[in-house]
């Protein structure tokens, strides 16, 4: 199964809204989208994509996963604090570049 772009399904061109009742007598509005057009609608892609200090910060002392450019090139868990970055609770990383958030811990089963 794949995630699709309702969005993009609202631009299908000769295509008609349809108007029924439902069970409790309400009127349902919907558009009849047909069959290749959903096979043909753009994939979401829910994968955590990395966002630029420049463009914007996460939430003040929520971890995350960063880049940053020191020895090289690395990614550290950190958190922004009143002073910066920190890491590890005392450590300041000065050259931050990039972050995202960190995935969802395993599910136990």
């Amino acid at each position: 199964m794949r995630l699709i772009d309702g969005d993009a399904l609202l631009t299908v061109p000769n295509v008609n809204w349809v108007y029924e009742h439902d069970e409790t007598g309400e009127y349902i509005k919907y558009k009849a989208v047909p069959v290749e057009a959903i096979e043909k609608a753009p994939a979401i892609d829910l994968s955590p994509k990395w966002i630029s200090v420049k463009d914007r910060l996460p939430e003040m002392f929520t971890e995350v996963l960063v880049y940053t450019d020191r020895y090289g090139g690395r990614l550290e868990m950190a958190h922004i604090g009143v002073q910066g970055w920190i890491q590890n609770g005392a450590i300041l990383i000065p050259t931050v570049t990039h972050w995202m958030p960190l995935p969802e811990p395993p599910k136990e089963g």
